[in-house]
C-alpha cells in the first residue's frame, strides 16, 4: 500500500508513515476510484461497440462499483464531494 501510495500522489515514505492509519486507508481507496472511473470512460469509448451487452453489462457493472465505493461505516456510496474531500486532505 505505501508503494502504491508513493506512486500515485508522489508522498514520500515519511509523509505516509505520518498520516493516520484511517486517512491513509481512505487515500489508498480513492485510487481504486479514481482509475475505475478513468477506466468506465475508456471502456465506453473503445470497447462497447464490439461486445455483446450481457458481457458490457456485466463489465460496466463491476467498474461502476469500483468508480462508486461504499463507507463502509455508513453503507452509503460516497459522492464526488467526499471524494473530493478525502483526496485534499493533506
Amino acid at each position: 500500500m505505501k508503494a502504491g501510495l508513493a506512486h500515485f500522489y508522489g508522498w514520500s515514505d515519511d509523509y505516509i508513515d505520518s498520516l493516520p492509519v484511517d486517512v491513509a486507508l481512505d487515500y489508498w481507496h480513492s485510487i481504486t476510484a479514481i482509475e475505475a472511473r478513468q477506466a468506465l470512460v475508456q471502456a465506453n469509448l473503445i470497447m462497447m461497440p464490439h461486445v455483446d451487452g450481457k458481457e458490457r453489462e456485466r463489465y460496466h457493472k463491476e467498474l461502476e462499483k469500483l468508480a462508486n465505493p461504499v463507507r463502509k461505516s455508513q453503507g452509503k456510496k460516497l459522492t464526488n464531494k467526499e471524494l473530493m474531500e478525502i483526496l485534499s486532505r493533506r
